[in-house]
C-alpha cells in the first residue's frame, strides 16, 4: 500500500503495542501515536488500574470541560 507512516491512537504498554511495533518494523515506516486531550487527562490517574479512577472523575471531567 506504499505507506509513509502508520498513525494510531496512543497505545498503552502491553501486547498490542509490542505486536504492532514488531509488525511494522520490517516496513521501515514510523509509528505515530496520537495522544488525545482525553488521554492526557485520564492517564495520570490510571497507574494502578482503573479502580482508583472513580475518585478522580470529578477533577477529570472538569479538566475536559464536561462538569
Amino acid at each position: 500500500h506504499a505507506l509513509d507512516a502508520l498513525v494510531t491512537a496512543r497505545l498503552p504498554i502491553g501486547p498490542v503495542s509490542r505486536r504492532l511495533k514488531k509488525a511494522i518494523a520490517p516496513l521501515g515506516i514510523p509509528l505515530i501515536e496520537v495522544t488525545r486531550h482525553y488521554d492526557e487527562c485520564v492517564w495520570p490517574y490510571t497507574q494502578r488500574g482503573f479502580f482508583g479512577l472513580k475518585k478522580k472523575l470529578p477533577k477529570i471531567l472538569g479538566e475536559l470541560g464536561l462538569a
